[in-house]
């Protein structure tokens, strides 16, 4: 994801259906949330879109939270 605080990892589960950017502005707080682009994504992972780790060694990690849906988020 590209913020207006910069890139955020988002991991979410196959059968969750679908990702509210709203809800994501939120739980960052961001003004502004959208898909990175495929450039955007390879610049800030050194990855090009679908071979980016879920762990990536040159990002930092922060667990935001664990919500009632068991989801675990980033910033």
């Amino acid at each position: 994801m590209k913020t207006d605080r910069g890139y955020c990892s988002l991991i979410v589960s196959g059968d969750y259906g679908h990702v509210d950017l709203e809800t994501i502005k939120e739980i960052i707080k961001a003004q502004e949330v959208r898909f990175a682009k495929p450039k955007e994504v390879e610049e800030a992972t050194g990855s090009r879109i679908g071979s980016v780790s879920l762990i990536n060694p040159t990002s930092e990690i922060h667990l935001k939270g664990i919500d009632h849906n068991d989801s675990v988020h980033c910033q």
